[in-house]
């Protein structure tokens, strides 16, 4: 007669330490290391970016901070030798950074790939809160759907502003007239008020 193999007894008391040491390791794993030299970042990032793409905001984070702390030049130097990834793509991990970290973009549902949430954080705001709206701030969003959603609105914004262009055109002819007619009215004035007197001249005259 076989036996049934019981499987050990979970102790759920243990469950919430280990939930708050799994975040206590998260959000040590995440805080920002204060390097100041040049070798440093490009080590931590290139170490980031073999561990996953997913970590591509804490990427554009350590840019956007090597930016600002290492010297002048020194950043330029990184990128372009130091780095296993092109300038575009770190000029792409920085505004996406910078759209998450000034509220524009969720830290929360971000789209999985890089080059999506740089799209997204080329939209102005008015554009960015349609997206938001149609659902386009999500995980599995596709790179296609943000294109088609972007030369929508895109071709909208380029409507208005070439109705803008003409409206300010117009004002300027607009006012170019007025300014023109003003000229007119003034020597019409002035020419009959000259007649006026030549008339009363020769009758005064005769």
């Amino acid at each position: 007669m076989s036996q049934r193999r019981l499987r050990p007894s979970v102790r759920l008391e243990n469950v919430p330490q280990a939930v708050e040491h799994d975040a206590r390791i998260v959000s040590m794993d995440l805080a920002l290391v204060q390097y100041d030299s040049r070798q440093d970042f490009a080590a931590e990032i290139e170490h980031l970016w073999r561990d996953a793409q997913t970590r591509f905001i804490q990427i554009g984070r350590y840019l956007n901070l090597a930016k600002v702390r290492l010297q002048h030049g020194e950043y330029e130097a990184m990128v372009e030798r130091d780095l296993p990834f092109s300038p575009r793509t770190a000029y792409q991990f920085r505004m996406a950074a910078a759209a998450v970290d000034g509220g524009r973009l969720p830290a929360d549902g971000l789209p999985n790939s890089y080059t999506i949430c740089y799209l997204l954080s080329t939209l102005d705001d008015e554009t960015l809160e349609a997206a938001r709206r149609e659902n386009l701030i999500r995980p599995d969003v596709k790179r296609a759907e943000v294109i088609a959603f972007r030369a929508k609105h895109q071709g909208n914004a380029d409507r208005i502003q070439t109705l803008r262009s003409q409206h300010d055109k117009l004002l300027k002819e607009r006012l170019k007239l007025e300014a023109e007619i003003a000229k007119v009215r003034a020597e019409l004035q002035a020419a009959g008020a000259m007649l006026e007197g030549e008339a009363e001249e020769d009758a005064a005259a005769g």
